[in-house]
This record gives C-alpha cells, structure tokens and sequence, in this order.
C-alpha cells in the first residue's frame, strides 16, 4: 500500500521539491505552461519539473518502478487523455500569468472503491497470516482491476491562473493552484484525505 501512495503522490510532490530545473520551452509563459501540460499528459515528472522554479523530479521518474506494470498502464492512459487550453496571459517585465483550462481524468470513485476492497483483503490476508508484501501488491492489484471494470472514471474541469517568472533559463512556473496537483493525479489525492480524516 505504501507503493501505491507514493506512485500517487509522486506527480503531487514534483511541485514542491527544490532544485535545478532545465527544460522545455521556457521562451515565453505560453511555452512554459504547454510544456508543463504536455509533461502532464505524458505522466513525464523530468518535463514537469524543467518548467518549475527550483523544481527536479530527481529519481522520481524511479517512483513507479516497483509498481505492477498494471497499475502504471492505469495511470499513463488517464494521464493521456489530459487535454488542455491555453487562454489570458498576462506579462509585466519579469512575471506573468497565464490561465489554462484542464480537463482531466477524475478517478476518485472508481479509486475510492479499490482501496476500500484492498483494506478488506488485506485484513482478510493478515488474519490469515499472509501479509507478504507480495500478497499485498496482488490484493491491490485484483482490487484495482475490479475497480475499473465496474466503476467508470469521470471527467473534471478546472480553470486556473499559473504563475511564472523569468529566470536565466527561461519562462518558469513560480505558482501553482492547488486544483492543477488534484487534476495531475485524478483526483485520487481526496481519496486518501477523506480516509486520513475519518
């Protein structure tokens, strides 16, 4: 379980590391924010972060590499279906804001009844004895793909102003809204709020 909170948490977590990040199109705000959306939709956490200031995605791109292959498949296909709309930017000297519009793969329920049937399995398995991590992982699994194939994902919109900077290396993202990390991880992060919470 321990896993599948870090592989969702990873994306989440890109935002707020500190670093040295070089890449994309950083030649204007607009570059930037297609760049970051672009890095998004390809569940690429290197592309995300060149467009952060101060942000590296580190051994990140490694945070999924222990996970079941389907699971990962999961998360790059809602990942692909991001679609994006660049509107208003607005640029003063060295700042700018840019507004764009997500409209992206919310997987809160279909995940809320996954992890709800993986708690149930995993204390089934470890009253059995059986808690092998393992065991674990394949009660997630089996959960997750029973998950999908009776729950649909929906689809979020959110609107947002992002805010940039420029640096020596270009255009550079010194703001993000709290709504544009739910929609990078389909909303999957209020799942395990309201589990914390209860």
């Amino acid at each position: 379980m321990r896993r599948f909170i870090s592989i969702i948490l990873a994306l989440a977590l890109v935002f707020a590391l500190a670093g040295c990040g070089s890449s994309g199109n950083g030649g204007s705000p607009e570059g930037t924010i297609k760049t970051f959306c672009e890095g998004l939709k390809a569940y690429d956490f290197k592309k995300v972060a060149g467009t952060i200031k101060g942000g590296d995605a580190g051994d990140l791109d490694d945070a999924g590499a222990n996970m079941p292959e389907g699971f990962m498949k999961y998360l790059k296909d809602w990942a692909g279906k991001l679609k994006y709309k660049i509107g208003e930017v607005k640029a003063d000297g060295h700042n700018a804001e840019v507004t764009v519009t997500l409209t992206y793969t919310d997987a809160s329920e279909l995940m809320a009844a996954a992890v709800k049937d993986t708690l149930q399995g995993a204390i089934k398995a470890a009253m059995s004895g059986d808690v092998s991590q393992e065991k674990m992982m394949s009660i997630m699994m089996e959960c997750i793909d029973k998950a999908v194939k009776e729950h649909k994902t929906a689809e979020g919109t959110l609107t947002a102003t992002i805010k940039l900077v420029q640096t020596a290396d270009g255009w550079k993202i010194s703001d993000i809204p709290s709504g544009v990390a739910t929609a990078a991880t389909f909303n999957i992060m209020g799942v395990f709020n309201n589990l914390i919470g209860m």
